[in-house]
């Protein structure tokens, strides 16, 4: 089965309890969950900011963008843009992990360079954790990471209640 739905619904009421995932619950009829015993675990490192290492909202998982920051040590991980992309990759692997995933079920990625300038170095390591058919995929350079980290990736998957 396909989902499509446009993502700017995403954004279309926040006011609906101050959360954008309020209107897809309300308006497709998902049930919008948290598990924060899971982001509370040693496995992800601590949030930067007041949000969440990510949501789901029926079968869809959304993360925020994973800095490259060991969860042992919350301390970016990687001198290299292509060191980094490494440590957001694990831990959007271990996102995935806690929810019964893979990265096979990543729909959509979103990565964030410091510079274009490291695309090539962030694609070859990008190449090594994603096969065919690969997820939709943007990206671009941004004027600043938090932690100046070199690379930040975020991703929407898709998990089937019947995987579990």
């Amino acid at each position: 089965m396909e989902i499509a739905f446009p993502f700017f619904l995403f954004f279309a009421e926040p006011a609906l309890s101050g959360n954008p995932f309020c209107f897809l619950c309300e308006n497709f009829g998902m049930i919008e969950e948290t598990r924060r015993s899971d982001v509370m675990t040693n496995r992800l490192p601590e949030a930067v900011g007041p949000y969440s290492a990510y949501r789901t909202a029926g079968d869809l998982l959304v993360t925020s963008g994973q800095l490259p920051l060991d969860p042992e040590t919350n301390d970016l991980k990687g001198a290299t843009a292509s060191e980094q992309a490494a440590q957001c990759l694990e831990n959007l692997k271990t996102i995935l992990d806690l929810n019964k995933g893979s990265l096979d079920d990543v729909v959509k990625t979103t990565v964030y360079l410091n510079s274009m300038g490291d695309f090539a170095a962030v694609n070859e390591t990008y190449a090594g954790y994603f096969k065919e058919p690969y997820p939709a995929r943007t990206a671009f350079e941004v004027g600043k990471l938090p932690k100046d980290a070199l690379v930040e990736i975020e991703a929407i998957a898709y998990l089937p209640a019947s995987k579990e």
